[in-house]
């Protein structure tokens, strides 16, 4: 999306771009850390395994765990461009960071690009609530 909305050639589509960009190479660092803490937990890099591994643990104090969920919670907010991070529904150029990639697009190819995102914010969940 970063490549398509820089191929466009303006200014926003570019600024939006360099922008998804940064809030990538930020939180991708930390969704690893998240992967390596419940895999030092569980002993394991199964991604399968470490979800078995985390569901039948009896219950206990983690706090390893606790601070995963809260920078996985906030990965997936600034990745999927959230109100924190990002408000998906403003206007305004010079705070937009997801929507700056899709200025330039209408119709069926807006809605390509709408429905790419909310399949992103699906996985995402679809991982946290694992």
């Amino acid at each position: 999306m970063s490549l398509a909305a820089m191929d466009i050639g303006t200014a926003f589509g570019t600024l939006g771009a360099r922008r998804e960009m940064m809030v990538g190479f930020l939180a991708e660092p930390a969704l690893l850390m998240v992967i390596f803490v419940a895999a030092l937990i569980t002993q394991t890099t199964s991604l399968p395994a470490i979800t078995e591994d985390l569901a039948t643990r009896p219950l206990g104090l983690y706090p390893s765990l606790a601070f995963t969920a809260l920078a996985f919670t906030i990965v997936l907010l600034a990745e999927n461009a959230r109100i924190p991070v990002d408000n998906p529904s403003t206007h305004l150029e010079l705070t937009m960071i997801h929507e700056a990639l899709l200025l330039e697009y209408s119709a069926r190819h807006l809605a390509l690009m709408e429905w790419a995102a909310a399949l992103k914010l699906f996985n995402y969940s679809c991982i946290g609530f694992a």
